[in-house]
């Protein structure tokens, strides 16, 4: 069927022809052309005719001649994800052009070159130990994941740590210097300093500190080689970059790397090449688009409006149903919105006036016979609460609430799943991936309102059944149903399914859904598996203004805006210690109020929650309370620790004592309280050779130095080469002035 006629609005056109100017005089004009508006109010029909005036003279990455859609387009996921399809995209338009007079052949591609030395690196730290074996061991591994998880953040795997090495007597003012002192220095028991530690280290890595800032911060320097690409090719052509519906992009990852790093960290406003973004809200309603705005004028924005009622009747003249008698009618019924009259354009039969007294979510079921239009609507209404279906969750959901299937139009005895059939034939109906199917954006929200409207106790029933499903299908995802929380969270099937829980959760009148989502909350933070709380916030965000959500009950809607910094920033609100405030509002967009409240809000009763919840909420609160009252908390995330222990496995637990309580107690000065926690982990893992180390640290800031030795030598027995055993026992050594066997520590042979 042809694509919906292009209406002319006055606005439409000044947003045209600013976008045209601002390729021709990059510096003085906005970098950001956003389209904004409720579903159906022609922002698809405004791209497509975008793609047709500037198709010949500018290069668009388009994927079957439309532009990337979030939710759609598969592999954007994350911002290089983004940064590499767009380049894929584009690179094909760029071969083999002329410049100047000249064939353009080839180029030097930076931002292949640091993809390419970035993930080469990766692969080579994660097979081989820094001497060059193949026994890598699981504290390397944990290292790696965690650089790998820095193409995440703005501020690199670095920014989602802190610390400093933890080092005693001299050796702190002797650390400075060389790369193998600082190899040295670095106790594995602050994940930066473990991270550097290998990274000078490592054989692949060592001495090449270009590459160790790009594995370090590998989004904001993969971000200005991608820019530079795009510079060398806009010498060429101008460019526009097309991204749509951008309500359903991951605001704490794609969203804060489109701000914070393309448009504020590099030139690309002084380049001919243009962003586009296409959404349901107004970036500017946001305080970080705001602030970047402010001074600037970073963005130009337009939210189309419905037709009035005379663009309505150009409408209509354009499809060929211009009957004087119903024009009227139309534009009373559709008040001009464009998805509307698109579905009249679509209809198989001539307009009557009966369909135009019908609201949208009824006319979108009345090709099926009157007595069928009631079990049509009901079907979809159910199909509305969810994000997506598959035949198993549809038939079970529809047995749940006795829905009846309407009739198939090519229906017959042996169909197994009606229900799903039938919702498969609607025009409003679309595929996703893995035989799922889903309402396309506005039907879903018509359907949806209208059950709201009609009956709230189905409604909320309905999100109760799929939260209820999600949380059964997620628990059945696991192996046993006594899996470790930790390993629960390592399994990507089990995050998908726990999402979708988490999402309905918030619909459903379950008395302990914040209890439930503080718990996700924490949990995902700690293990650094932050989208599992992250895609249920952003689906509501997705679907209205987050205060404004008109299906969320105020209790609901009050928690979600208090705690969103915590569930897209959980690393600099609740891990960072000290809080760096001004880092959060300038590279965040979250003000010290914001901060200070999604605090308050996720840890303010630790006592409710549950397992690893509880210990992940007294930990934090260690690192948010001031001097006098760590001690306390920490000794209470001790308790709880212990708790844990027949619940998790060796290897977590040994590491939340070393790295977490042992590291804490150590910072805190509590050097006897440190002791005891690489106790404890030894305790559970005697080979633990950085637990060994870190009691041997402590043990030595307690004075007790041949205990430390022996700390230290137990160490290098399980590991003969782990430098931060060696340097730290040479430091003890040369405070005994036993300085042969001090100089021997410090150069092993």
């Amino acid at each position: 069927m042809p694509q919906p006629p292009y209406i002319s609005r006055p606005e439409a056109e000044a947003f045209f022809a600013a976008l045209q100017e601002a390729l021709q005089t990059p510096a003085k004009n906005p970098v950001v052309f956003h389209l904004w508006g409720s579903g159906g109010v022609g922002k698809s029909t405004l791209l497509r005719k975008i793609i047709k005036d500037f198709s010949s003279t500018v290069a668009m990455p388009l994927v079957n001649n439309l532009p990337i859609s979030f939710g759609l387009t598969e592999g954007i996921a994350t911002p290089v994800d983004l940064m590499q399809k767009l380049h894929s995209l584009l690179e094909p338009q760029f071969l083999n052009t002329w410049f100047f007079g000249q064939r353009v052949t080839h180029q030097r591609d930076p931002f292949i070159e640091r993809h390419t030395q970035f993930f080469d690196a990766i692969h080579q730290l994660e097979r081989e130990t820094p001497e060059g074996q193949s026994n890598v061991s699981a504290d390397q591994l944990g290292i790696v994941k965690q650089l790998f998880k820095g193409l995440l953040q703005v501020g690199g795997a670095a920014a989602t740590v802190t610390g400093n090495p933890i080092v005693g007597g001299a050796l702190a003012t002797a650390s400075q210097g060389a790369d193998a002192v600082v190899d040295g220095a670095s106790l594995a028991l602050s994940e930066k300093d473990r991270m550097q530690s290998l990274l000078q280290a490592h054989r692949a890595t060592h001495g090449k500190r270009d590459l160790q800032a790009l594995l370090l911060e590998p989004l904001p320097k993969l971000t200005a080689a991608f820019v530079e690409r795009l510079s060398q090719w806009s010498q060429q052509k101008p460019i526009i970059l097309m991204l749509d519906t951008y309500e359903k992009a991951e605001l704490a990852t794609i969203d804060t790397w489109l701000w914070q790093s393309l448009l504020s960290n590099t030139n690309i406003q002084d380049l001919p090449i243009r962003v586009v973004i296409a959404g349901r809200y107004n970036l500017l309603k946001r305080q970080e688009w705001a602030t970047i705005q402010q001074g600037r004028d970073i963005v130009k924005s337009y939210g189309p409006e419905k037709f009035t009622p005379n663009q309505t009747q150009d409408y209509l003249a354009n499809i060929n149903r211009l009957d004087p008698a119903t024009i009227q009618q139309v534009y009373q019924m559709t008040k001009g919105w464009p998805y509307y009259l698109n579905e009249i354009r679509k209809a198989e039969q001539p307009l009557t006036p009966d369909p135009l007294t019908q609201d949208l979510a009824t006319f979108l079921v009345n090709h099926v016979p009157h007595e069928e239009q009631s079990k049509a609507k009901a079907l979809t209404q159910i199909a509305a609460c969810c994000r997506w279906f598959d035949p198993s969750l549809i038939e079970w959901l529809t047995q749940q609430l006795k829905i009846v299937p309407p009739t198939l139009r090519n229906r017959t005895s042996a169909s197994p799943s009606p229900c799903f059939n039938w919702l498969r034939e609607q025009t409003f109906v679309e595929p996703i991936a893995s035989g799922r199917l889903r309402l396309d954006d506005v039907a879903r929200d018509m359907f949806r309102a209208s059950l709201w409207q009609e009956n709230q106790p189905i409604f909320a029933h309905t999100h109760d059944l799929l939260a209820r499903y999600f949380k059964a299908k997620s628990d059945q995802a696991m192996s046993s149903a006594n899996t470790p929380t930790s390993e629960n969270y390592e399994n990507s099937d089990w995050r998908a399914l726990r999402s979708e829980y988490l999402y309905h959760l918030l619909f459903a009148p379950q008395k302990t859904w914040q209890t439930t989502w503080v718990s996700h909350v924490l949990e995902a933070t700690y293990l650094r598996q932050v989208s599992v709380v992250q895609a249920p916030l952003q689906a509501v965000m997705a679907e209205s203004v987050l205060d404004q959500h008109p299906h969320l009950r105020d209790p609901v809607r009050k928690f979600l805006t208090s705690a969103r910094p915590a569930i897209e920033y959980g690393w600099a609100v609740l891990e960072k210690e000290p809080i760096d405030y001004a880092f959060n509002e300038t590279r965040l967009g979250l003000s010290k109020t914001a901060t200070d409240t999604a605090i308050v809000t996720c840890l303010q009763r630790s006592e409710a929650l549950p397992g690893l919840a509880q210990f992940v909420a007294a930990y934090y609160q260690a690192r948010r309370c001031p001097a006098a009252q760590k001690k306390e908390h920490l000794r209470t995330a001790q308790a709880y620790a212990e708790s844990l222990k027949e619940h998790e496995t060796i290897e977590f637990m040994a590491g939340l004592y070393v790295y977490k309580l042992g590291s804490s107690f150590f910072y805190a000065d509590l050097f006897e309280a440190a002791k005891v926690a690489y106790d404890a982990a030894l305790a559970i893992k005697p080979n633990k050779h950085e637990a060994l180390t870190g009691k041997g640290i402590a043990l030595a800031e307690l004075g007790r130095r041949e205990e430390a030795i022996a700390a230290y030598d137990a160490a290098l027995g399980i590991k003969p080469d782990y430098h931060v055993a060696l340097y730290n026992k040479g430091v003890v050594l040369a405070e005994l002035d036993r300085w042969d066997e001090a100089i021997a520590a410090f150069a092993p042979p």
